[in-house]
C-alpha cells in the first residue's frame, strides 16, 4: 500500500495524477463491498495517516485512525493539493463538524447545547435545554405552499 500522510505526501515519491476511490459506508459495509469486489481487490491501495482524531464523536471507530468517509477525502486532499489542500481540507470539514455537533444535540447523555448559540468556549457553563418531548413541526421554504 502508498502511504498518504500530511509529513511529504506519499511515500515513496509517487505519481502526483491520482484518481482515488472512497468506499462510503458504516465500517462493516465498506468491508464488505472490497471483501465481494475482485475488481476493487485488484487495485492499489493507499493508506491514510491522519492529522487528527475523527470529529465523528457519536460513531464507534473500529480502531485508532479511522475516519469518516468525507473526513478521509478531507485528509487526502491535504496532502495532495499542495498549498490548497489545507483550505480544501478546512471547507470540507466545517459544515461535518456543524452537522455532528447538530446531531449530538438530539442524542440523549451527550453534551447538550442551544443551537442559536455556536460559541463552544462557554459549552460547560449553560445549563441543559429543558425538553418537552414533542418537535415542533418542520418548517418548509414559502415557495412551497403548505404541506398537505
Amino acid at each position: 500500500a502508498i502511504e498518504l500522510g500530511a509529513a511529504g505526501g506519499a511515500a515513496g515519491g509517487q505519481a502526483t495524477d491520482w484518481t482515488l476511490i472512497f468506499i462510503d459506508g458504516r465500517w462493516k459495509q465498506a468491508k464488505a463491498m472490497v471483501n465481494r469486489s475482485k475488481w476493487l481487490q485488484g487495485l492499489p491501495r493507499v493508506v491514510l495517516r491522519p492529522t487528527e482524531h475523527s470529529g465523528y464523536t457519536f460513531r464507534r471507530q473500529p480502531v485508532e485512525g479511522c475516519l469518516s468517509t468525507l473526513e478521509a477525502v478531507a485528509e487526502a486532499l491535504a496532502v495532495l493539493e499542495g498549498d490548497a489542500g489545507a483550505e480544501l481540507k478546512r471547507a470540507l470539514v466545517a459544515p461535518f463538524k456543524r452537522m455532528v455537533e447538530l446531531q449530538c444535540c438530539h442524542i440523549p447523555g451527550l453534551r447538550p447545547c442551544d443551537l442559536q448559540d455556536r460559541d463552544d468556549d462557554d459549552a460547560a457553563e449553560r445549563p441543559p435545554r429543558e425538553s418537552s418531548g414533542k418537535r415542533p413541526p418542520p418548517k418548509f421554504p414559502a415557495s412551497w405552499g403548505k404541506p398537505g
